[in-house]
């Protein structure tokens, strides 16, 4: 698959480590993206094909969108359509962020009791996505699904319950767009946690969410979601997030600190430069875009 999307379109990515974090290969001419040291993700498809009327729909949740960040610009999304305008063929191309922070997959947010927020549901957002995609450009339309972190919070029902029907969520929304005409659906793996977070949902709620986000990770894998190898660079070498891209947001819900669950501008930057160099969008586009 690599090989195939490679030889479609040349990959180049760019991205200045924060505090020690991985290196990714640079060229000279890449585009600084929002910031000194932000992620610059270029692509380069063949000089024939206009990408200009493509549209990439995010669904996601408070991580995909201006919480950890607390500014628009800086969101992966912004990132990384900046960083794809950079290259030939690209500028027209357009990334619509659809993430609602507090979303859900499988049931209503429960950490929404008051109602201060929308219940969001992504199998019912999914219409609203579809909606907004005219009928006649939804063969090249390209969706992207961050599956939501709050479903694996459910300890009503065991953890592989959570999963699996965080799982099967996922398929649902899947199976709405491709009954829609929307085929070039790509559903990333969801990102670590910081081991040592102090958000109040992981220290009293769920303290194994790590476990569970590997479990679901894996199961998206099985049910054929994503390709394995597909893994988040945020990783540390302990199978949790680095805390360099996250510990630059401070939530309510984490009042002495960071709460290692939202990634922060320098998370931002590394999930533009992982999601925009995916062999599986670069794909999309190379069939996206018209001759």
């Amino acid at each position: 698959m690599l090989a195939f999307a490679m030889a479609l379109a040349g990959v180049v990515a760019s991205v200045s480590p924060a505090s020690g974090g991985p290196a990714i290969d640079t060229i000279d001419d890449a585009a600084t993206v929002a910031a000194p040291g932000a992620a610059a993700v270029r692509l380069q498809p063949p000089s024939e094909l206009d990408c200009s009327a493509v549209r990439l729909h995010v669904m996601g949740n408070s991580i995909d969108s201006d919480v950890g960040v607390r500014d628009p610009a800086a969101t992966w999304t912004r990132q990384m359509q900046n960083g794809l305008n950079t290259s030939p063929m690209l500028d027209g191309l357009r990334v619509v962020n659809s993430a609602v922070p507090g979303s859900t997959v499988v049931r209503q947010n429960p950490w929404d009791p008051l109602g201060e927020r929308p219940a969001f549901r992504f199998v019912t957002h999914v219409h609203t996505v579809i909606g907004s995609i005219p009928a006649a450009a939804r063969s090249g339309a390209i969706v992207i699904i961050h599956p939501s972190l709050v479903d694996l919070q459910d300890t009503t029902v065991s953890a592989a319950v959570a999963v699996q029907r965080s799982i099967d969520g996922v398929r649902s929304v899947v199976n709405s767009l491709h009954a829609a005409g929307i085929t070039h659906v790509i559903v990333l793996p969801t990102l670590p946690v910081g081991r040592w977070s102090n958000d109040l949902h992981i220290l009293f709620i769920a303290v194994d969410l790590q476990a569970r986000i590997a479990a679901q990770n894996a199961g998206l894998v099985t049910a054929g979601f994503v390709p394995a190898g597909i893994r988040s660079s945020l990783y540390d070498a302990s199978g949790y997030g680095n805390p360099v891209y996250f510990d630059g947001f401070n939530s309510l819900d984490a009042p002495a600190g960071a709460d290692y669950m939202h990634p922060d501008a320098d998370g931002h930057r590394v999930i533009a430069a992982d999601v925009g160099t995916d062999p599986r969008l670069v794909a999309a586009l190379a069939a996206s875009c018209t001759r």
